[in-house]
């Protein structure tokens, strides 16, 4: 029980106020437990920060796998996943830059981790070669460079909205959801020719 409450507490510290807010006593205390206590169960700081990210790439995984059912072609069905991605990142901005900044450093500290985020991107790939279809999938390096250009941009569209850069105002009207996907198209596109 204690494990979980020390990771819910930490698990919102990050998502309210970021990271590098995180301080092993100071959560210990919100939780009502020692400092020692936390580190029974948490070894250290980043073991705990590599936990959490760990679940954020598996709700990142699901997020998209849920978006994806009842898609009615396979563009429809890459575009929720793209906009599953990016709603994924602005609602847990904390977190996403987490997941994806300076801890990935250590990974070697959580083999969750490693694998989590392992298995995210193979999820995503596997979508992005669904789209891409039989025909284009005649080399591994295409294969690889279509997942990850697209995965770059939609990377880099979520990332720049999470940290507050406005997107340009395509047309009157738009979510930002909707301004992102009107972003990534071109990017699918080029995939498809």
């Amino acid at each position: 029980m204690s494990k979980e409450k020390i990771f819910k507490a930490a698990r919102q510290l990050i998502e309210n106020k970021g990271a590098g807010a995180l301080s092993m006593r100071k959560m210990a205390t919100s939780v009502g437990l020692s400092a020692m206590a936390t580190y029974k169960h948490y070894p250290s700081k980043d073991f705990l920060l590599l936990e959490v990210a760990a679940v954020g790439f598996e709700e990142l995984a699901s997020a998209g796998i849920q978006s994806a059912e009842g898609s009615v072609s396979k563009l429809d069905q890459i575009e929720k996943v793209l906009l599953a991605y990016f709603d994924y990142g602005i609602t847990h901005a904390h977190l996403f830059e987490l997941m994806f900044g300076a801890i990935r450093e250590k990974k070697e500290i959580s083999s969750r981790f490693s694998e989590s985020a392992a298995a995210g991107f193979q999820q995503f790939a596997a979508f992005t070669y669904e789209y891409v279809g039989q025909e284009k999938m005649k080399t591994e390096s295409f294969n690889f460079q279509s997942a990850y250009s697209l995965w770059a941009a939609i990377h880099g569209i979520t990332t720049l909205v999470a940290s507050g850069y406005m997107l340009p105002d395509l047309k009157k009207g738009m979510t930002k959801s909707e301004m992102a996907l009107e972003l990534i198209r071109p990017t699918l596109k080029s995939l498809k020719e």
